[in-house]
Protein backbone atom coordinates (compact mmCIF):
# COMPACT_ATOMS: atom_id res chain seq x y z
CA UNK A 1 0.00 0.00 0.00
CA UNK A 2 2.38 2.11 0.92
CA UNK A 3 4.39 1.81 -2.32
CA UNK A 4 1.32 2.27 -4.11
CA UNK A 5 0.56 5.13 -2.09
CA UNK A 6 4.44 6.78 -3.00
CA UNK A 7 3.96 6.11 -6.51
CA UNK A 8 0.70 8.35 -6.65
CA UNK A 9 2.10 11.21 -4.87
CA UNK A 10 4.77 11.22 -7.18
CA UNK A 11 1.98 11.78 -9.98
CA UNK A 12 1.75 15.15 -11.13
CA UNK A 13 -1.87 14.67 -12.71
CA UNK A 14 -3.92 16.63 -9.86
CA UNK A 15 -3.67 17.13 -6.31
CA UNK A 16 -3.42 13.46 -5.27
CA UNK A 17 -0.09 14.17 -5.80
CA UNK A 18 0.13 16.33 -1.90
CA UNK A 19 -1.57 12.75 -0.33
CA UNK A 20 1.52 10.78 1.80
CA UNK A 21 -1.39 8.26 3.50
CA UNK A 22 -4.52 6.55 3.20
CA UNK A 23 -6.03 8.93 4.79
CA UNK A 24 -5.27 11.66 3.17
CA UNK A 25 -5.10 9.87 -0.48
CA UNK A 26 -9.40 8.51 0.41
CA UNK A 27 -9.62 12.45 1.52
CA UNK A 28 -8.34 13.58 -1.78
CA UNK A 29 -10.21 11.43 -3.29
CA UNK A 30 -13.98 12.89 -1.73
CA UNK A 31 -12.11 16.22 -2.09
CA UNK A 32 -12.01 16.14 -6.12
CA UNK A 33 -15.58 14.59 -6.07
CA UNK A 34 -16.73 17.65 -3.83
CA UNK A 35 -14.78 19.79 -5.81
CA UNK A 36 -16.21 18.21 -9.43
CA UNK A 37 -19.66 19.15 -7.16
CA UNK A 38 -19.00 22.69 -6.42
CA UNK A 39 -19.04 23.02 -10.38
CA UNK A 40 -22.09 21.40 -10.90
CA UNK A 41 -23.79 23.57 -7.97
CA UNK A 42 -22.46 26.94 -9.74
CA UNK A 43 -22.61 26.18 -13.30
CA UNK A 44 -26.01 27.34 -13.57
CA UNK A 45 -24.42 30.73 -12.89
CA UNK A 46 -22.20 30.85 -14.44
CA UNK A 47 -22.31 31.48 -18.61
CA UNK A 48 -19.28 29.35 -19.76
CA UNK A 49 -15.99 27.52 -18.26
CA UNK A 50 -13.60 30.59 -18.51
CA UNK A 51 -16.12 32.40 -16.06
CA UNK A 52 -16.76 29.28 -13.86
CA UNK A 53 -12.67 28.63 -13.61
CA UNK A 54 -12.60 32.41 -12.39
CA UNK A 55 -15.29 31.58 -9.84
CA UNK A 56 -13.90 33.21 -6.14
CA UNK A 57 -16.30 30.53 -4.54
CA UNK A 58 -14.88 27.90 -6.16
CA UNK A 59 -11.45 29.00 -5.70
CA UNK A 60 -12.03 29.99 -1.95
CA UNK A 61 -13.60 26.31 -1.16
CA UNK A 62 -10.42 24.40 -2.46
CA UNK A 63 -7.77 27.04 -1.11
CA UNK A 64 -9.93 27.18 2.44
CA UNK A 65 -9.81 23.34 2.31
CA UNK A 66 -6.58 22.53 1.04
CA UNK A 67 -4.85 24.64 3.54
CA UNK A 68 -6.30 23.33 6.37
CA UNK A 69 -5.71 19.73 5.68
CA UNK A 70 -2.44 19.55 4.40
CA UNK A 71 -0.94 22.58 5.88
CA UNK A 72 0.17 24.72 2.51
CA UNK A 73 0.86 27.89 2.54
CA UNK A 74 -1.07 29.83 0.09
CA UNK A 75 1.25 30.23 -3.21
CA UNK A 76 1.76 26.05 -2.88
CA UNK A 77 -2.40 25.65 -2.64
CA UNK A 78 -2.68 28.54 -5.73
CA UNK A 79 0.01 26.14 -7.26
CA UNK A 80 -2.40 23.30 -6.79
CA UNK A 81 -5.40 24.96 -8.15
CA UNK A 82 -3.90 25.62 -11.22
CA UNK A 83 -3.45 22.18 -11.38
CA UNK A 84 -6.81 20.86 -11.09
CA UNK A 85 -7.88 23.53 -13.60
CA UNK A 86 -6.13 22.14 -16.13
CA UNK A 87 -7.32 18.92 -15.12
CA UNK A 88 -11.29 20.14 -15.33
CA UNK A 89 -10.16 21.73 -18.84
CA UNK A 90 -9.01 18.16 -19.30
CA UNK A 91 -12.29 16.15 -18.61
CA UNK A 92 -14.22 18.95 -20.60
CA UNK A 93 -16.38 20.50 -18.02
CA UNK A 94 -18.38 22.20 -20.75
CA UNK A 95 -19.58 18.78 -21.32
CA UNK A 96 -21.47 19.14 -17.69
CA UNK A 97 -23.36 22.32 -19.70
CA UNK A 98 -27.32 20.79 -19.48
CA UNK A 99 -29.03 21.42 -22.89
CA UNK A 100 -32.42 23.10 -22.14
CA UNK A 101 -32.78 25.49 -24.74
CA UNK A 102 -33.92 22.82 -27.43
CA UNK A 103 -35.23 25.30 -29.73
CA UNK A 104 -31.69 26.89 -30.14
CA UNK A 105 -30.40 23.52 -30.01
CA UNK A 106 -32.42 22.70 -33.05
CA UNK A 107 -31.58 25.84 -34.62
CA UNK A 108 -27.95 25.60 -34.20
CA UNK A 109 -28.24 21.97 -36.05
CA UNK A 110 -30.07 23.70 -38.68
CA UNK A 111 -28.30 26.55 -39.64
CA UNK A 112 -24.72 24.28 -39.39
CA UNK A 113 -26.65 22.37 -42.26
CA UNK A 114 -27.93 24.71 -44.06
CA UNK A 115 -23.98 26.40 -44.65
CA UNK A 116 -22.82 23.11 -45.68
CA UNK A 117 -25.70 21.94 -48.32
CA UNK A 118 -25.54 25.72 -49.62
CA UNK A 119 -21.47 25.01 -50.09
CA UNK A 120 -21.55 21.99 -51.76
CA UNK A 121 -21.52 19.16 -48.93
CA UNK A 122 -22.51 15.77 -49.56
CA UNK A 123 -25.69 14.89 -48.10
CA UNK A 124 -24.57 12.24 -45.84
CA UNK A 125 -21.90 14.76 -44.40
CA UNK A 126 -25.34 17.19 -43.99
CA UNK A 127 -27.41 15.04 -42.26
CA UNK A 128 -23.92 13.10 -39.64
CA UNK A 129 -23.57 16.68 -38.86
CA UNK A 130 -27.12 18.09 -37.86
CA UNK A 131 -27.42 14.22 -36.10
CA UNK A 132 -24.05 15.03 -34.06
CA UNK A 133 -25.00 18.36 -32.88
CA UNK A 134 -28.79 17.13 -31.62
CA UNK A 135 -27.42 14.03 -29.59
CA UNK A 136 -26.21 16.20 -26.90
CA UNK A 137 -29.33 17.09 -26.39
CA UNK A 138 -29.81 13.08 -24.91
CA UNK A 139 -33.23 13.25 -26.29
CA UNK A 140 -34.80 10.23 -27.63
CA UNK A 141 -35.54 11.48 -30.88
CA UNK A 142 -33.33 13.19 -33.50
CA UNK A 143 -34.11 12.87 -37.32
CA UNK A 144 -33.01 14.85 -40.16
CA UNK A 145 -33.93 13.92 -43.49
CA UNK A 146 -31.75 16.04 -45.89
CA UNK A 147 -31.87 16.60 -49.69
CA UNK A 148 -30.04 18.31 -52.35
CA UNK A 149 -32.63 21.37 -51.95
CA UNK A 150 -34.01 21.39 -48.48
CA UNK A 151 -34.00 19.45 -45.12
CA UNK A 152 -36.27 18.08 -41.69
CA UNK A 153 -35.22 18.48 -38.78
CA UNK A 154 -36.87 17.05 -35.82
CA UNK A 155 -36.63 16.89 -31.99
CA UNK A 156 -38.55 14.93 -29.91
CA UNK A 157 -38.81 13.26 -26.21
CA UNK A 158 -41.83 12.30 -24.04
CA UNK A 159 -40.95 15.09 -22.34
CA UNK A 160 -40.85 17.70 -24.69
CA UNK A 161 -43.27 18.85 -27.36
CA UNK A 162 -42.28 17.51 -30.86
CA UNK A 163 -40.04 19.89 -32.57
CA UNK A 164 -39.98 20.29 -36.22
CA UNK A 165 -37.80 22.66 -38.62
CA UNK A 166 -38.41 22.44 -42.56
CA UNK A 167 -35.56 24.54 -44.68
CA UNK A 168 -35.90 25.13 -48.09
CA UNK A 169 -32.45 25.57 -50.19
CA UNK A 170 -32.52 27.30 -53.12
CA UNK A 171 -28.79 28.78 -54.12
CA UNK A 172 -25.76 26.46 -53.99
CA UNK A 173 -22.05 27.09 -54.43
CA UNK A 174 -18.80 25.11 -54.23
CA UNK A 175 -16.98 26.45 -50.75
CA UNK A 176 -15.19 24.16 -48.84
CA UNK A 177 -13.27 26.33 -46.75
CA UNK A 178 -17.22 27.34 -45.63
CA UNK A 179 -17.72 23.31 -44.63
CA UNK A 180 -14.54 22.96 -42.83
CA UNK A 181 -15.43 25.76 -40.53
CA UNK A 182 -18.79 24.59 -39.87
CA UNK A 183 -17.22 21.05 -39.08
CA UNK A 184 -14.80 22.68 -36.80
CA UNK A 185 -17.09 24.24 -34.50
CA UNK A 186 -19.66 20.98 -34.88
CA UNK A 187 -16.75 19.01 -33.23
CA UNK A 188 -15.89 21.78 -30.92
CA UNK A 189 -19.29 22.34 -29.58
CA UNK A 190 -19.88 18.17 -29.54
CA UNK A 191 -16.69 17.80 -27.33
CA UNK A 192 -17.72 20.46 -24.98
CA UNK A 193 -15.66 22.87 -25.77
CA UNK A 194 -17.53 25.58 -26.61
CA UNK A 195 -21.48 26.13 -25.41
CA UNK A 196 -24.35 26.12 -26.99
CA UNK A 197 -25.04 30.09 -27.68
CA UNK A 198 -20.94 29.76 -28.79
CA UNK A 199 -21.36 27.39 -31.38
CA UNK A 200 -24.82 29.46 -32.69
CA UNK A 201 -23.00 32.63 -32.82
CA UNK A 202 -19.83 31.01 -34.24
CA UNK A 203 -22.29 29.89 -37.31
CA UNK A 204 -24.34 33.12 -37.52
CA UNK A 205 -20.84 35.09 -38.08
CA UNK A 206 -18.69 32.70 -40.11
CA UNK A 207 -19.26 35.56 -43.44
CA UNK A 208 -16.40 37.25 -41.36
CA UNK A 209 -14.35 34.29 -41.28
CA UNK A 210 -14.61 34.06 -45.02
CA UNK A 211 -12.56 35.44 -48.03
CA UNK A 212 -13.47 38.36 -49.00
CA UNK A 213 -15.41 38.99 -52.33
CA UNK A 214 -12.57 40.75 -54.31
CA UNK A 215 -10.28 37.71 -53.04
CA UNK A 216 -12.56 35.82 -54.35
CA UNK A 217 -13.03 37.40 -57.80
CA UNK A 218 -9.08 37.70 -58.28
CA UNK A 219 -8.64 33.96 -57.70
CA UNK A 220 -11.41 33.18 -60.57
CA UNK A 221 -9.11 35.23 -62.70
CA UNK A 222 -6.14 33.44 -61.44
CA UNK A 223 -7.67 30.32 -61.70
CA UNK A 224 -8.75 30.74 -65.47
CA UNK A 225 -5.03 31.87 -66.74
CA UNK A 226 -3.54 28.76 -65.01
CA UNK A 227 -5.73 26.83 -66.43
CA UNK A 228 -5.07 27.77 -70.08
CA UNK A 229 -1.12 27.46 -69.09
CA UNK A 230 -1.75 23.84 -67.27
CA UNK A 231 -3.46 22.36 -70.71
CA UNK A 232 -0.79 23.61 -73.00
CA UNK A 233 -1.62 27.03 -73.92
CA UNK A 234 1.07 29.98 -74.10
CA UNK A 235 1.37 33.03 -72.06
CA UNK A 236 -0.26 34.95 -74.16
CA UNK A 237 -3.31 32.78 -74.40
CA UNK A 238 -3.22 32.77 -70.46
CA UNK A 239 -3.18 36.67 -70.92
CA UNK A 240 -6.27 36.23 -72.61
CA UNK A 241 -7.99 33.33 -70.38
CA UNK A 242 -7.47 36.05 -67.83
CA UNK A 243 -9.08 38.92 -69.99
CA UNK A 244 -11.44 36.85 -70.51
CA UNK A 245 -11.89 35.56 -66.39
CA UNK A 246 -12.38 38.98 -65.84
CA UNK A 247 -15.36 39.26 -68.18
CA UNK A 248 -16.67 36.39 -66.61
CA UNK A 249 -16.62 37.66 -62.96
CA UNK A 250 -18.74 40.73 -64.29
CA UNK A 251 -21.34 38.51 -65.97
CA UNK A 252 -21.47 36.50 -62.70
CA UNK A 253 -22.21 39.87 -60.63
CA UNK A 254 -24.85 41.29 -63.14
CA UNK A 255 -26.58 37.67 -62.89
CA UNK A 256 -26.84 37.63 -59.32
CA UNK A 257 -27.25 41.45 -59.10
CA UNK A 258 -30.38 40.64 -62.04
CA UNK A 259 -31.64 37.36 -60.05
CA UNK A 260 -30.66 34.94 -63.17
CA UNK A 261 -31.97 31.32 -62.07
CA UNK A 262 -28.56 28.91 -62.38
CA UNK A 263 -29.28 27.77 -65.60
CA UNK A 264 -29.14 31.27 -67.69
CA UNK A 265 -26.32 32.57 -65.39
CA UNK A 266 -24.30 29.36 -66.74
CA UNK A 267 -25.53 30.17 -70.38
CA UNK A 268 -24.75 33.92 -70.23
CA UNK A 269 -21.53 33.10 -68.58
CA UNK A 270 -20.73 30.83 -70.99
CA UNK A 271 -21.90 32.70 -73.83
CA UNK A 272 -19.57 35.96 -73.14
CA UNK A 273 -16.74 33.44 -72.41
CA UNK A 274 -17.23 32.53 -76.18
CA UNK A 275 -17.77 36.01 -77.47
CA UNK A 276 -14.62 37.20 -75.68
CA UNK A 277 -12.32 34.57 -76.46
CA UNK A 278 -13.20 34.52 -80.43
CA UNK A 279 -12.49 38.52 -80.06
CA UNK A 280 -9.05 38.56 -78.42
CA UNK A 281 -8.30 35.41 -80.91
CA UNK A 282 -9.01 37.80 -83.69
CA UNK A 283 -6.48 40.58 -82.87
CA UNK A 284 -4.15 41.39 -85.50
CA UNK A 285 -1.13 41.72 -83.15
CA UNK A 286 -1.52 39.11 -80.29
CA UNK A 287 -1.57 35.32 -81.24
CA UNK A 288 -4.51 33.48 -79.75
CA UNK A 289 -5.71 30.37 -79.56
CA UNK A 290 -9.14 30.40 -78.72
CA UNK A 291 -9.79 27.32 -77.74
CA UNK A 292 -7.17 27.48 -75.35
CA UNK A 293 -9.29 30.66 -73.78
CA UNK A 294 -12.00 28.93 -73.78
CA UNK A 295 -11.13 26.12 -71.99
CA UNK A 296 -9.39 28.13 -69.37
CA UNK A 297 -12.10 29.98 -68.58
CA UNK A 298 -14.95 27.52 -68.45
CA UNK A 299 -13.18 25.99 -65.68
CA UNK A 300 -14.51 28.05 -62.79
CA UNK A 301 -17.72 26.53 -64.38
CA UNK A 302 -17.46 23.21 -64.39
CA UNK A 303 -19.02 21.23 -61.52
CA UNK A 304 -16.30 19.11 -60.60
CA UNK A 305 -17.43 19.12 -56.83
CA UNK A 306 -21.08 18.09 -58.10
CA UNK A 307 -19.75 15.01 -59.86
CA UNK A 308 -17.77 13.70 -57.08
CA UNK A 309 -20.57 14.66 -54.20
CA UNK A 310 -23.11 12.13 -56.69
CA UNK A 311 -20.93 9.50 -56.69
CA UNK A 312 -19.82 9.96 -53.02
CA UNK A 313 -23.52 10.25 -51.93
CA UNK A 314 -24.58 7.21 -54.29
CA UNK A 315 -21.67 5.10 -52.70
CA UNK A 316 -23.15 5.41 -49.20
CA UNK A 317 -26.41 4.28 -50.14
CA UNK A 318 -28.09 7.67 -50.63
CA UNK A 319 -29.78 7.04 -54.48
CA UNK A 320 -32.08 9.97 -54.18
CA UNK A 321 -29.11 12.52 -53.38
CA UNK A 322 -26.70 10.79 -55.71
CA UNK A 323 -29.01 11.03 -58.41
CA UNK A 324 -30.26 14.48 -58.07
CA UNK A 325 -26.73 15.97 -57.69
CA UNK A 326 -25.82 14.09 -60.69
CA UNK A 327 -28.76 15.91 -62.90
CA UNK A 328 -27.71 18.75 -61.19
CA UNK A 329 -24.19 18.79 -62.75
CA UNK A 330 -25.37 17.26 -65.95
CA UNK A 331 -27.74 20.34 -66.59
CA UNK A 332 -24.66 22.68 -65.63
CA UNK A 333 -22.32 20.89 -68.10
CA UNK A 334 -25.54 21.78 -70.69
CA UNK A 335 -25.80 25.43 -69.61
CA UNK A 336 -21.90 25.49 -70.41
CA UNK A 337 -22.26 23.71 -73.81
CA UNK A 338 -25.21 25.73 -75.03
CA UNK A 339 -23.59 29.32 -73.94
CA UNK A 340 -20.19 28.43 -75.05
CA UNK A 341 -22.35 27.44 -78.83
CA UNK A 342 -24.97 30.50 -78.66
CA UNK A 343 -21.55 33.13 -77.68
CA UNK A 344 -19.86 31.17 -81.36
CA UNK A 345 -23.21 31.98 -82.95
CA UNK A 346 -23.63 35.48 -82.16
CA UNK A 347 -19.75 36.10 -83.82
CA UNK A 348 -20.63 34.18 -86.90
CA UNK A 349 -19.16 31.11 -85.87
CA UNK A 350 -15.51 30.11 -85.76
CA UNK A 351 -13.20 30.84 -88.68
CA UNK A 352 -10.23 29.62 -89.83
Amino acid sequence: MNRKMKKLCNSSDGMNCYTSSPLKFAFGEGLNVYMLQVSYDLRSKCADLSELLRSFTLQFHFILITAFFYGKNIVECKQIWERLQWKIKRVGIAKMEQITDYKLLLDTAVLAGQIMLRNGAEIYRVEDTIHRILKVSSLKTTEAYVTTTGMIVTLDDPQIDSLTVIRRIADRETNLNKITLVNTISRRFCAGEITLKEAFHDLKHLESREYSQRVLDISTIIVASAFALLLGGTAMDALGAAIDGALLVLVLKLGIKIGFNPFFKDVAASAVIAVGAILLSRIPFAVMNMDMIIIGTIMPLVPGAAITNAIRDTLQGDYVAGGAKALEAFVKAVAIVIGVAFGMLIMGGVKA
